[in-house]
């Protein structure tokens, strides 16, 4: 005979299969039984465990699976393209405390794991450098990640002018701001001159052939296209102010009503949340013109060390030593003290840092011409073949020439790591 292919339904509990007690043969529905006399089958059951793994992506709930009597699953990985390059953590800050989990990894039930379970996407990879700061967790502190930033941010090859025909003098970045931001880049020293109620961006005495509005407007659209992301700009005067009518703080309002940007600058006198900065453009003023914004306090020039520049109870260190020979000893006297910030930034957790730190890799030839190019040539590349091991170490704010060009985007990526990696 043939046992029946239908499974006998219990509430709760899940069908095994059918047993010949006196014989203790199993029997599965639909085999072949061979009678030689009268059987008795009893049904096997088994308690029905049903797990739930719900999936959460920026303190969002897209999906919740469940899953019944299974000793392992595989994380799902069928989410729209926004989500298919990460990868899953047990943690939702990415943390040491939990797992990392790549996609199409197994996960075995055990242990606290049994019941529920839920998964944050936080992770980046490299080649997802425009929304990087989409897997920053909400709760952190803009002072309490690792950033890449440039220096001069404006003076790149494709947009300087200058009467001096010094090129060497003014060219340190090697792409435009826009493809920066796309780079990954989130830190911008934007020198304004502040001349003829305007705001011409300048490297020293040299218009670099764009404007405070032009980059603005470069930024506002990246944001707008990138809501899960954050700029830091530190404004600078540079070179003579003429011809003005309106004050520095005039010009600068008008400019941000005009680009219909009022509401997408962070001007308060403190640190605030991922969450509160997201779209938002955070202010580092060193102009000493401007009210609000992360303001700066006796920023000495070319200081051999670290110096503490914050005011108005906010807490910035900087290291600016720019101005070096091409010596071994005078390069390592530069690398000594970006060491000595790197490893202030990094002597307590990030999640326990209350300062912000700025960390200059550029510099020049301390001889007349001033080329610069030491940062380049001499410094990134140490740092990046130190970085290239390290993880989950907190940086503070890195700022750097020839930041985006393709040949030294491995040290962008090693910054952003650092927020990711444990």
């Amino acid at each position: 005979m043939r046992v029946s292919s239908s499974e006998p339904i219990r509430h709760d509990y899940t069908f095994q299969h059918w047993l010949d007690e006196a014989s203790n043969i199993i029997y599965h529905p639909g085999s072949t039984i061979q009678l030689t006399k009268d059987i008795s089958l009893v049904a096997q059951w088994k308690e029905t465990e049903i797990f739930s793994v719900t999936y959460h992506y920026k303190n969002a709930v897209v999906e919740t699976q469940t899953y019944q009597n299974v000793d392992y699953f595989l994380p799902y990985s069928d989410f729209p393209l926004m989500y298919s390059y990460r990868y899953w953590h047990t943690d939702q800050r990415g943390g040491s405390e939990g797992e990392q989990i790549q996609r199409g990894e197994p996960i075995i039930w055990e242990g606290d794991n049994k019941g529920s379970m839920d998964l944050y996407e936080t992770g980046w990879v490299k080649g997802e450098n425009h929304r990087w700061g989409s897997g920053i967790a909400d709760d952190l502190y803009i002072n309490q990640i690792s950033i890449p930033g440039t220096h001069d941010s404006a003076a790149d090859e494709a947009s300087w002018t200058c009467d001096s025909g010094l090129i060497q003098t003014i060219v340190v970045q090697s792409e435009s701001i826009p493809q920066q931001l796309n780079a990954g880049v989130r830190f911008f020293d934007i020198r304004t001159r502040f001349y003829n109620d305007s705001f011409p961006l300048h490297h020293g005495s040299c218009f670099l052939d764009t404007h405070f509005d032009t980059e603005m407007q470069h930024i506002k659209d990246f944001l707008i296209q990138n809501p899960s992301e954050f700029i830091i700009i530190m404004m600078k005067k540079e070179h003579k102010t003429e011809g003005n009518t309106k004050t520095y703080q005039q010009v600068f309002d008008d400019y941000l009503k005009e680009l219909d940007m009022v509401d997408m600058w962070d001007l308060t006198y403190e640190f605030k949340t991922i969450k509160e900065l997201r779209g938002k453009i955070i202010l580092v003023d060193r102009t000493y013109e401007i009210k609000g914004g992360i303001s700066i306090d006796n920023w000495r020039d070319n200081i051999k060390g670290t110096q503490y520049v914050g005011w108005n109870d906010v807490d910035v260190e900087v290291q600016d030593f720019y101005s070096f020979g091409y010596t071994d000893s005078s390069v390592n006297g530069k690398k000594d003290v970006i060491m000595d910030l790197i490893n202030y930034s990094s002597s307590v957790p990030a999640s326990l840092s209350s300062t912000l730190t700025l960390n200059f890799t550029s510099g020049y030839f301390n001889y007349w011409t001033g080329v610069p190019g030491l940062g380049d040539s001499r410094i990134n590349p140490w740092l990046n073949e130190y970085l290239s091991d390290k993880s989950g170490k907190h940086l503070g704010i890195i700022i750097s020439d020839y930041n985006s060009s393709n040949a030294r985007q491995s040290l962008k990526d090693n910054i952003i790591k650092q927020n990711f990696v444990n």
